[in-house]
């Protein structure tokens, strides 16, 4: 099982989806008071800041409108956890490369129908706040890769003479990925709340995020820490 402290290891920069408990939460709150100043972030991690903020911003939008994906991606992740003990986390540059897969539970098809949900929702701009990016025009699936360091290339085919295409990270990219913390505790086809954060770079400790209901309704601001988790 991981914590939220691993989120200090050096570029491993990821996006967060967390189990929401059932709590009145304030839309306003202050910083913690023992999680020490906050890091000056420079130009290369602002911008990092940004996309992972874009991301989230997509992925409330894109499980808002289609819980049932939702929840097969909570049966995703505990088929992951249950056959590796320790993975739970998707990659982005996993999501690019959709294979079919073979996990208990799960529909070999759903890596290839999350990724084309994913980019669409990013093309569609069908998601909160979605104007703040109207200046970021996709149009295909490469061009979203691409804006997250995951370029298309050409391989060679292990099973014949031809060429396919593939997505490989850049080599000073970031390793963005979905990061579902706690996933053992959670049923794989729960019908239960959840919150969408994502890591803010300037702690490692908390951010803010956004609670909403089984059914992909907002319900309020939340406090993403640890403890929440």
């Amino acid at each position: 099982m991981k914590i939220i402290t691993a989120l200090s290891k050096l570029f491993i920069f990821i996006l967060l989806v967390f189990s929401a408990c059932k709590k009145d939460q304030s839309k306003s709150f202050a910083e913690p008071m023992d999680s020490g100043p906050l890091k000056t972030l420079n130009s290369k991690e602002k911008e990092t800041v940004d996309k992972f903020e874009h991301a989230s911003w997509v992925l409330q939008g894109l499980f808002s409108s289609n819980p049932q994906l939702r929840k097969e991606f909570n049966g995703f992740i505990a088929a992951k956890l249950a056959k590796t003990g320790t993975d739970e986390d998707l990659s982005f540059k996993e999501i690019f490369n959709a294979r079919n897969i073979t996990l208990a539970g799960v529909k070999p098809d759903f890596l290839k129908r999350f990724r084309d949900a994913f980019v669409g929702t990013f093309i569609s701009g069908r998601y909160p706040n979605s104007s703040k990016y109207s200046t970021h025009a996709f149009t295909n699936m490469e061009q979203v890769a691409a804006y997250y360091d995951i370029k298309n290339v050409i391989a060679s085919s292990i099973s014949s003479s031809g060429t396919s295409s593939v997505f490989d990270s850049s080599p000073d990219g970031i390793p963005y990925m979905i990061y579902f913390p706690y996933s053992e505790n959670w049923p794989s086809q729960s019908d239960m709340g959840y919150a969408v954060s994502y890591h803010p770079l300037a702690t490692d400790e908390w951010n803010y995020g956004k609670s909403y209901d089984a059914s992909g309704h907002l319900l309020s601001d939340v406090m993403v820490n640890d403890e929440y988790a």
